[in-house]
């Protein structure tokens, strides 16, 4: 558990700390909120406030991490981002952390495609905007579209200091 503002008006989080992936910590959170519609703003503005954003797979063993403590599901959404509007192939897009770019993993496919069916990101995308997940059943890799502000599965979203 963490406050992560002290004596403030948000309320303890439940987090997992993921420490035996190399240099780097990480702390994740699960934040649930049936309200959450398909709007990714939504999401952030809100996750801000204690001091989260939307979790960036760092390398390959994070995202085997993350997809594992969460009952071996993808996050809905990535904080990953196209580098200039209408960007294909993700080797096109960067990971933000903290607002700065970072690298991130989300595929081993050697064309950059992380659709998991159909070819992903596909340039209907624009740098406002993450990468969401769009289907099931594509283990760690997950199934991803690039449609600017929508996200596909509502109520939820996994968050991280993102700090490594």
């Amino acid at each position: 558990m963490i406050d992560p503002d002290g004596a403030g008006p948000i309320a303890l989080l439940t987090v997992r700390c993921e420490m035996g992936l190399g240099a780097c910590g990480y702390t994740m959170v699960r934040f649930n909120d049936g309200a959450l519609g398909s709007n990714q703003d939504a999401r952030t503005t809100e996750r801000a406030a204690a001091g989260m954003e939307v979790i960036v797979p760092r390398t390959k063993a994070l995202a085997q991490s993350i997809h594992t403590w969460n009952g071996n599901v993808v996050p809905n959404l990535y904080n990953v981002f196209p580098k200039y509007n209408g960007a294909q192939n993700i080797f096109n897009w960067t990971g933000r952390c903290k607002g700065q770019p970072c690298t991130f993993w989300m595929t081993d496919n050697g064309n950059g495609d992380v659709a998991c069916g159909g070819f992903e990101p596909n340039g209907d995308n624009n740098v406002n905007y993450r990468i969401y997940k769009w289907n099931e059943g594509c283990g760690i890799q997950g199934g991803w579209n690039d449609a600017n502000n929508n996200v596909q599965y509502h109520g939820w979203v996994i968050c991280s200091t993102n700090d490594c």
